[in-house]
């Protein structure tokens, strides 16, 4: 398990140093909590269990069927399809671990000040391709820690500042 205050300060001196070597490419992940836990656990269960398995039952046995339409030996056929029936299976079963385990979405920002492109993932999927910096974005702040010092958020508001300059864009506080 992550330390969050760990983390939020860690960021927070890896990307002021970053920017005070002139890198030109910056990437930081804002973490966001799970604020009804109990909620997203029932939806995740739900997600990851049965009909997923249905699925997957549903998918082995098409695939029987084409490849037998095919002509492959009916053998090789359900050879085929037995053995991505368990790798749907095992493969949902990681998933579902890894969702139950999460206790935060992670909105993550990728910045190439050379190209003045930035792109934006949620929970590492890619939410927009990489797009032109225009004045109107707007990104979430900086993760503080829990019980921020003064030095935390005057770092904070700094980079921010910086940033904000450097890519035309403005940073919001999370709701």
């Amino acid at each position: 398990m992550m330390d969050f205050n760990q983390t939020a300060r860690e960021t927070l001196t890896r990307v002021q140093s970053e920017l005070a070597q002139g890198q030109t490419q910056i990437s930081w992940d804002i973490l966001y909590p799970i604020f009804d836990r109990e909620n997203y656990l029932k939806e995740m269960k739900k997600s990851f269990g049965w009909r997923s398995h249905i699925k997957s039952v549903f998918f082995a046995f098409l695939m029987l069927i084409g490849l037998s339409a095919q002509g492959l030996n009916k053998f090789w056929a359900g050879l085929a399809s037995v053995l991505f029936l368990i790798w749907a299976v095992w493969d949902n079963q990681k998933t579902r671990q890894e969702m139950l385990a999460r206790e935060y979405f992670v909105y993550g920002i990728q910045v190439n000040f050379n190209k003045r492109k930035a792109q934006i993932t949620w929970n590492g999927v890619k939410m927009r391709h990489q797009v032109k910096f225009h004045k109107n974005e707007e990104l979430p702040s900086f993760n503080l820690p829990e019980r921020p010092e003064p030095s935390d958020v005057r770092l904070r508001d700094t980079l921010q500042n910086r940033l904000a300059q450097k890519m035309g864009v403005r940073f919001v506080e999370q709701t």
